[in-house]
């Protein structure tokens, strides 16, 4: 199987947020990050409440605080993709671009091959250590912090080919699913 991938960055994103909350380190962080404000409303009740300030007021705050936690637990996820672009977006003004958005990549009865213009990268299937997917992507996770990065959009309608092969010659992997 041979696939000409374009990735974008918007498809670098997806995968960094997508190794945020797959993560096993990371998802006590994040479930802390997004509940950092409910706890915030908790504290700030609490301390109108030991001040004697009145009830309705210390409701009021109250309420518009919850509201304020509701909205920012439920927006976590797209404000960490927002952040997570702008960064990329730095580090690509400084030339630092985290991955190749042209390659080839070809699955052969032995490994992995990715060509880009800078580089040639070989696999084997025993590398890979899982592989992750969303709605728009598969990645194939070849390291802690790396992987491939396969827009479905670049498979030509292949991707339970390509899954069933990864399945058959890493049979030592994990496939995710969203």
């Amino acid at each position: 199987m041979v696939f000409h991938l374009n990735v974008t960055d918007e498809d670098y994103v997806a995968f960094n947020v997508y190794h945020l909350f797959h993560t096993k380190a990371y998802r006590p962080r994040l479930l802390a990050a997004r509940c950092f404000r409910a706890i915030c409303t908790v504290l700030v009740v609490l301390a109108l409440l030991v001040a004697g300030a009145p009830i309705l007021i210390t409701l009021a705050v109250g309420a518009v605080m919850a509201v304020g936690s509701v909205i920012g637990f439920l927006r976590y996820p797209s404000s960490l993709a927002q952040t997570t672009a702008k960064n990329i977006d730095k580090l690509k003004k400084e030339g630092k671009l985290g991955y190749d958005p042209e390659s080839t990549l070809e699955l052969t009865e032995d490994e992995i091959i990715s060509v880009t213009d800078r580089s040639r990268k070989v696999w084997k299937y025993d590398e890979i250590i899982r592989v992750g997917q969303d709605e728009e992507r598969l990645f194939l996770m070849t390291g802690s912090l790396t992987a491939l990065i396969l827009p479905r959009r670049c498979l030509d309608g292949q991707d339970e080919a390509l899954l069933s092969l990864l399945r058959k010659k890493c049979p030592q992997i994990r496939i995710e699913t969203n």
